[in-house]
């Protein structure tokens, strides 16, 4: 996996500045690693990694490294969000949107509207979610930069729940598109289980399936597991429909998907 490999790279250096005469550069290098050691925790959902090391960085950092110390608090924000604490993290989000306006940063403001975008479309506010997510719609340009998939799929997920589903299709295919290339993020994983969900809603069943043994081997192969059962609700789902009702208890079993039980039943 090149995030472990990253990772040991990090650690290696960090272990390194730690011998060195401590000074306000290696101070800041040390913070610099921590902040990529937090960011790239952020795929896989490593919490506790995330906010050690995000805490860790703002400790070391310079305080003129306002474009780090934004991306750190950015991933503090995150962490709220993944605990689903969506108070603290809007408070928090929004201070990192304010620091991106003021730094410039068109980065840190795409992913922070991008977070923003994704609160209330957790809430079915689909409107406020449709509206920070078209925010960085204006800022990716077109053609969008590949930081702007995830907020396509926000977009592509807006439209699913209107029923939309050409804008759907659409939109979650250039959410796949955009963060294919990308290897350590799950959104292309994400968007092809969601264009297999509008696949089965339309009946075609055949593409659904090859749409998920597509983001099946990809998550195997990126090492994203933790997405899978989002892959398998969906071949459930399938399953439902054929009457193979067995098979779909099985895998409900296996990943232990309650509602997916439930649909069995």
């Amino acid at each position: 996996q090149d995030i472990d490999i990253a990772n040991t790279k990090l650690a290696k250096a960090d272990a390194m500045l730690q011998l060195t005469e401590p000074n306000v550069i290696n101070r800041d290098l040390i913070g610099q690693i921590a902040v990529i050691h937090a960011m790239l925790a952020i795929p896989q959902y490593d919490i506790e990694t995330m906010t050690s090391q995000a805490e860790r960085s703002l400790q070391y950092l310079s305080p003129e490294n306002l474009t780090l110390i934004t991306f750190a608090n950015w991933v503090l924000g995150l962490v709220y969000q993944f605990q689903g604490n969506r108070t603290a993290a809007t408070t928090a989000l929004r201070k990192t949107l304010t620091a991106g306006e003021t730094a410039g940063n068109i980065v840190i403001k795409i992913a922070a509207f991008t977070s923003l975008g994704q609160l209330p479309l957790g809430d079915n506010n689909l409107n406020e979610a449709e509206h920070h997510f078209q925010q960085v719609a204006e800022l990716a340009g077109n053609p969008p930069w590949v930081v702007a998939a995830e907020a396509y799929l926000g977009l592509a997920r807006v439209a699913y729940q209107r029923n939309d589903l050409e804008t759907a299709t659409k939109f979650g295919q250039l959410s796949e598109d955009l963060g294919i290339p990308v290897e350590n993020v799950d959104t292309p994983i994400a968007g092809m289980t969601l264009l297999a969900q509008i696949h089965v809603v339309q009946g075609a069943l055949d593409a659904a399936k090859a749409k998920l043994n597509d983001a099946d081997a990809l998550a195997k192969r990126r090492g994203f597991l933790h997405i899978l059962p989002n892959v398998v609700e969906v071949k459930i789902s399938i399953l439902i429909r054929q009457s193979e009702f067995t098979e779909a208890m099985a895998l409900a079993d296996e990943y232990d998907l309650t509602i997916s039980k439930a649909r069995v039943y």
